[in-house]
C-alpha cells in the first residue's frame, strides 16, 4: 500500500509529527515502516491519494447514505471508524465535517497508516482491495465545500471572539502561550492535528516576530496527546432529596471543616475571610493544630 505513496514518521502511539519536524511537508517515497514510529501518508496530488476519514458513530451513519455510491476500495480500520482510500480527485478538497462526522484528506493533508498504533489500537487494512478512483463523487461529498487554506478561524469557532483577536497574531513572549490555547481548543472541537496545523500557520505568520512552525508542531503534538473529554455525551443524573442515604460526617475541623466535602467560608466584607483561609491553609501546609479543643486530625499546638 505504501508503493507511489510520500510518507513521514509521526509519535509512537500518537497521530502528530515528530516535534521539530515539518511533518507532510517533508514526506518522501523513501521512509520505511519500523517499530520506533507511527507513519503518515501524506495525502493529494503527489501521492495520487484522497482519503475519505469516516469517525465514529455519526461519521459511520453517514457513510450509510453514501456507500453504494462509493467504489469498492482500500479500507483501513482507525481506532474510530475507517479511512477509505481513493485516487486522487482534485474535486474532492481537504475539510472537515463536510457530512456528520465524515472529513476529507487530500491536498495538504496526511492520514494515519497501518500498521500505526494509537492508544493501543492498530490501523488494519479490513477491505484489502487495489485504491480505485472515484470520478463522480456524492454530491454529498461536493457540497458547501471549502478549501481549509480559505478557511477563517470563525468558520469553526462561532461566536468565540478571543479567538479572531488571536488570530491576528501576538508579541514575543504571548506567541506560545496562545498557539496552546488554540491547539487546546481547536483539538477539542475534535480537529485533526494537521488541519490544527494550517490554521496555526496563519497565526503563527502574523506574530512578531513570527513563529517557526517546528515551534507550532511541537505545540500540536503536546496538545493532541491529551485525550478529547466526550461531554457532549454527558447526561446530568437527577437524585429527589428523599432518596439521599444520611451518612455521618467526618471532620478534619470538627463543626467547620468536613472531609471530603465542600465548604463555604461567608461573612461581611473586611470581617477577616480571607485570613482564616489562609490560617487554615497554613496549618495543614506546616502540619500544625487548628484553634478548636476537639479538633480530631492531630495534636492541638495552638
Amino acid at each position: 500500500m505504501f508503493e507511489g505513496k510520500y510518507r513521514f514518521p509521526l509519535q509512537k502511539n500518537g497521530k502528530a509529527p515528530l516535534a521539530g519536524s515539518k511533518g507532510f511537508k517533508e514526506a518522501t517515497l523513501d521512509f520505511e515502516p519500523n517499530s520506533e514510529y507511527n507513519i503518515g501518508i501524506a495525502t493529494g496530488k503527489e501521492s495520487n491519494l484522497t482519503v475519505i476519514d469516516i469517525d465514529g458513530d455519526k461519521g459511520l451513519a453517514s457513510l450509510e447514505i453514501i456507500k453504494d455510491r462509493l467504489p469498492d476500495t482500500m479500507v483501513v480500520k482507525t481506532p474510530k471508524g475507517e479511512h477509505h482510500y481513493l485516487k486522487y480527485n482534485p474535486d474532492l478538497k481537504t475539510t472537515t465535517g463536510i457530512m456528520p462526522g465524515i472529513d476529507i484528506r487530500n491536498d495538504g493533508g496526511y492520514v494515519v497508516a497501518p500498521p500505526s498504533v494509537v492508544n493501543g489500537i492498530e490501523y488494519k487494512v479490513i477491505n484489502d482491495r487495489p485504491i480505485m478512483p472515484c470520478d463522480n463523487p456524492p454530491e454529498e461529498l461536493l457540497k458547501r465545500i471549502k478549501p481549509i487554506k480559505h478557511l477563517r478561524m470563525s468558520d469553526v469557532t462561532g461566536d468565540d471572539k478571543w479567538i479572531d483577536e488571536a488570530m491576528k497574531g501576538v508579541a514575543e513572549g504571548e506567541r506560545n502561550w496562545t498557539a496552546t490555547r488554540l491547539a487546546g481548543y481547536l483539538h477539542h472541537k475534535r480537529m485533526a492535528p494537521d488541519i490544527i496545523a494550517r490554521f496555526l500557520q496563519s497565526f503563527a505568520d502574523k506574530c512578531t516576530p513570527a513563529l517557526p512552525m517546528e515551534e507550532v508542531m511541537a505545540v500540536i503534538d503536546s496538545v493532541c496527546k491529551y485525550p478529547v473529554n466526550d461531554a457532549d455525551r454527558l447526561v446530568p443524573v437527577l437524585v429527589r432529596m428523599a432518596d439521599v442515604q444520611a451518612k455521618p460526617v467526618e471532620w478534619i475541623w470538627r463543626g467547620r471543616v468536613p472531609k471530603g466535602k465542600i465548604m463555604i467560608i461567608d461573612g461581611d466584607p473586611s470581617v477577616g475571610k480571607s485570613f482564616l483561609s489562609l490560617g487554615i491553609a497554613s496549618a495543614f501546609t506546616l502540619g500544625l493544630g487548628l484553634p478548636d479543643p476537639s479538633y480530631e486530625g492531630g495534636d492541638d499546638e495552638g
